[in-house]
Formats: C-alpha cells, sequence, structure tokens
C-alpha cells in the first residue's frame, strides 16, 4: 500500500514533527509514514506496528519517538527497536488519546483511566497512574498539553480542562463555573488566556486574569461558531 492509497483508504489520526524538520503521519489504520525530499514513506519497525488507530505521536528531548494507539497502548521506538507499554506494565488503560512530555522525561499518556505516567526504563515502565482516586477530576483525558508556566493543562471529555500543579502534585480547576462545552480536543496556552478546541462548540476562550471580573468561559468570534467541531488549534510563529 503506497501513502497515497492510505490517505484514500484511512484517515490521518496524528502529527509530529522530529528535530529535523521531517513530519511524521499516523493513520487510523495503525501505519505511520514519515516525510522526506520525495515525498514519505513507510515506518517499518522489524517489530511491527499496531493493529489500531495511532492517536497521537511524539518526540521527546532523546528524539525518541512515541506512539499512543486505541488499543494497544503506548509504543516507543529508541535504538531501532519498538517497545510497548501497555496494562501488563500498569498502565491504566490501553485505549489512549494523548502524549505530552514532561521535564523530568518521563512521558505522560491520557486514556481512559485517568493519565500513565511513562517511562523508558524496562523495569518500571510506567511510575504512576492518576485517576479521580488522585483528584483529577474526570477519568477520560483526552489531551494533556504543557503549561506556559510549567506543569500541564489537561483537557477532559466531560468536566472540561484542570491544570496540573507540579510544585503541589495536585490537579486545579482554572474557574469554578461548569463547564457546558462539551469534550475537549485542544488546548492552546497564552500565558494569561487559553484557547480551548471543544467538541460541537467550536474554540472556547478562557481568560484567565484574576483582576478581571468578567473572567470566564466565552465564544471566540469569526469563522468558528457555535455547534462547530474542532480538533486542534495551532499558534502561528507570528503569535
Amino acid at each position: 500500500m503506497t501513502f497515497s492509497d492510505s490517505l484514500k483508504t484511512s484517515g490521518v489520526t496524528a502529527l509530529a514533527m522530529d528535530k529535523s524538520g521531517l513530519v511524521w503521519v499516523g493513520f487510523s489504520n495503525g501505519k505511520i509514514a514519515r516525510g522526506h525530499e520525495n515525498g514519505f514513506t513507510f515506518f517499518t519497525p522489524q517489530e511491527g506496528l499496531p493493529a489500531v488507530a495511532v492517536t497521537c505521536l511524539l518526540f521527546d528531548n532523546d528524539s525518541t519517538l512515541w506512539i499512543s494507539t486505541y488499543g494497544e497502548g503506548v509504543y516507543y521506538y529508541r535504538n531501532n527497536r519498538l517497545f510497548n507499554i501497555n496494562t501488563d506494565d500498569g498502565l491504566g488503560d490501553n485505549y489512549n488519546y494523548t502524549l505530552a512530555a514532561n521535564k523530568d522525561g518521563t512521558i505522560w499518556a491520557g486514556n481512559d483511566a485517568g493519565i500513565s505516567v511513562c517511562s523508558r526504563d524496562d523495569k518500571r515502565k510506567v511510575i504512576r497512574h492518576y485517576s479521580t482516586m488522585d483528584g483529577l477530576p474526570d477519568i477520560l483525558v483526552q489531551k494533556i498539553v504543557p503549561a506556559a508556566t510549567g506543569g500541564f493543562w489537561i483537557g477532559m471529555q466531560e468536566k472540561g480542562i484542570c491544570y496540573y500543579n507540579p510544585v503541589s502534585d495536585a490537579f486545579e480547576l482554572p474557574l469554578s463555573q461548569n463547564w457546558d462545552f462539551g469534550p475537549v480536543n485542544d488546548v492552546l496556552d497564552f500565558g494569561d488566556l487559553l484557547w480551548i478546541a471543544s467538541e460541537g462548540n467550536g474554540i472556547i476562550e478562557l481568560s484567565l486574569k484574576k483582576e478581571n471580573k468578567e473572567s470566564g468561559f466565552s465564544l471566540v468570534e469569526g469563522p468558528v461558531k457555535e455547534s462547530t467541531s474542532c480538533c486542534t488549534i495551532l499558534k502561528a510563529m507570528s503569535g
């Protein structure tokens, strides 16, 4: 099957860029392709690839490729070998949606059971798991994004967003308001302002300024309107 055939028969479900600037593409059928000067070729590790959808691709600081899947846990590719981390290793759930790299070298995976903190240590692949028992507002985590002030923004299916504070090792809600905008697909952090991609309500803007009496959720005006699903948000280099 060629790259063009995969585009016709399978949806693109993940994108990432490595340190050399090459684009990697994940598909709903588990295939992964990498870009080069003449187009794209399939990534074919000796161990094979997932048989389920690739939901996220991530390169960490050591250029290790991490792959989250919907049904087979998390994979990482290092030293020309593909390794798997699943529930047998302590992963919270094999159905994963998102990956984020922490400053300590660990990888945070959001799944149907909360958040699993993973490492490349074969003796201890899963360091810790966070669930509602640890203060996480919602067990279904769809997006994890590094925050501008450190820590992570956590996008959830029913409870909107929360902030993970690394100092207190606790999850904090930015506001006491109820979230009525559906599942969170992505978060873009501008420092004192968040843009939140929602499923069914377009982009939601959240002001984090404590001195602003009108701080709260509001729909972003423009081409994205109410009842519109937004999967991801990217910030242009111009800001």
